[in-house]
């Protein structure tokens, strides 16, 4: 489960910075 975490997290962090 931490690795769909970090991975999500990661994904979310990046659209919302690129966004």
């Amino acid at each position: 489960m931490d690795a769909f975490t970090a991975i999500f997290t990661t994904f979310t962090s990046a659209a919302t910075s690129s966004s």
